[in-house]
């Protein structure tokens, strides 16, 4: 059903935290309902929703979790938005999104903090998500005025960007709505409702629960779990990297079993592929690591007996040298002069051999200190 046919419209809200997303939600429904959230404030633990009507139309808004700038905040706010939307089929008599909207905030760089936030929304909701139902609201329209002084319209200005940006405005079909959320008037409504009226397909149950969906988004919570382990490999250990590469060859068993399109097998297969290189890496390192760990201890201990030795070898010459002597001086034995000679000889040998050995084992310890970086 497309344009003023439509007696409902659904909108799903959804972009980065802190870009304005639950202010957009306030001016489409022309009303301070959406509790508004700062970067700092990622309260991502639940989805809301609220109801307007517009020319006689009604208008249903959701506003979904935010997307986090870390890959633990990635991983919540894309589990939490996934079960927040099948709960809202549940309970709610919404059959689909008429649009998802995705909230940029105008004057700030297309970082890659947003591209990921587009990823994400592509393995939550399908890699066409943008192409068949995306629309772009930017905030800050205040700016875009102060900002701009080529009168051009804002239309014209997402046609002359380039970049990223440029890519996901053509993706969109430029379906593209500039917001002032410091004032409130029908117009921005309008407008929008205009923009999703030419969109004749709904985001349904049905399509979010492909197997293709379902996949791409279980393949892209495992690749922010991977990421976020080797960002932090302080905290990483084998049993963890090894229950990583175990979900990771589950998962592609999972899609080469599954009947879904031979693209999309590639595309995933793809990414596994890279996720299993990169954790078995990992995986190697941490091994190679508790084996250093280990035959650097053996050698030191092997050092330590050594020394041990080596001492008691000492003192041992001290004792029979000083015996020798003894005996000399009391009985008078003949080649006394020999015999002195000879005990000087131990003594002298067993000191320079333990100065030796200590010397090694001290120029062995302080080598493996720098080949650990200590």
């Amino acid at each position: 059903m497309v344009g003023s046919e439509r007696k409902e419209m659904n909108l799903l809200l959804v972009g980065r935290t802190g870009n304005g997303k639950s202010s957009t939600g306030n001016t489409i429904i022309g009303k301070d309902l959406f509790p508004r959230r700062t970067a700092n404030d990622s309260s991502t633990d639940s989805v809301a929703h609220h109801s307007t009507q517009v020319d006689g139309k009604q208008v249903n808004v959701v506003d979904g979790t935010g997307i986090g700038d870390t890959g633990e905040d990635i991983v919540g706010g894309a589990e939490t938005l996934s079960h927040s939307v099948r709960s809202i089929w549940s309970w709610r008599d919404i059959v689909g999104f008429h649009a998802i909207v995705f909230v940029l905030k105008f004057g700030v760089r297309f970082t890659k903090q947003e591209k990921d936030a587009v990823q994400c929304v592509k393995s939550m909701f399908g890699e066409d998500v943008f192409k068949r139902r995306g629309v772009i609201a930017m905030t800050y329209g205040d700016n875009f005025s102060k900002d701009e002084t080529s009168h051009r319209t804002f239309e014209a200005w997402c046609r002359d960007q380039t970049g990223d940006f440029k890519t996901l405005c053509e993706e969109c079909g430029y379906r593209c709505v500039l917001f002032n959320n410091m004032k409130s008037d029908r117009e921005q409504q309008r407008e929008l409702m205009s923009v999703v009226d030419g969109m004749p397909e709904s985001y349904t149950q049905d399509e979010f629960n492909r197997p293709e969906c379902k996949l791409a988004r279980e393949v892209f919570l495992l690749g922010e779990e991977v990421t976020e382990k080797i960002d932090r490999q302080h905290g990483s250990c084998l049993q963890e990297c090894e229950i990583l590469l175990g979900k990771i060859i589950g998962c592609t068993k999972s899609v080469s079993e599954s009947k879904i399109s031979s693209d999309t097998e590639k595309r995933l297969t793809k990414q596994l592929d890279g996720l299993e290189r990169r954790v078995a890496a990992l995986l190697t390192e941490q091994k190679g690591s508790e084996k250093s760990n280990f035959t650097t201890e053996k050698p030191r201990l092997c050092s330590s007996t050594l020394t041990t030795i080596g001492l008691v070898v000492s003192v041992m010459a001290v004792i029979v040298s000083l015996t020798v002597i003894l005996e000399i001086v009391i009985f008078r034995l003949d080649s006394v002069i020999a015999l002195i000679f000879m005990s000087m000889v131990l003594i002298v040998s067993a000191g320079v051999g333990s100065v030796f050995i200590w010397i090694k084992v001290k120029d062995f310890k302080i080598t493996e200190n720098v080949k650990q970086g200590y």
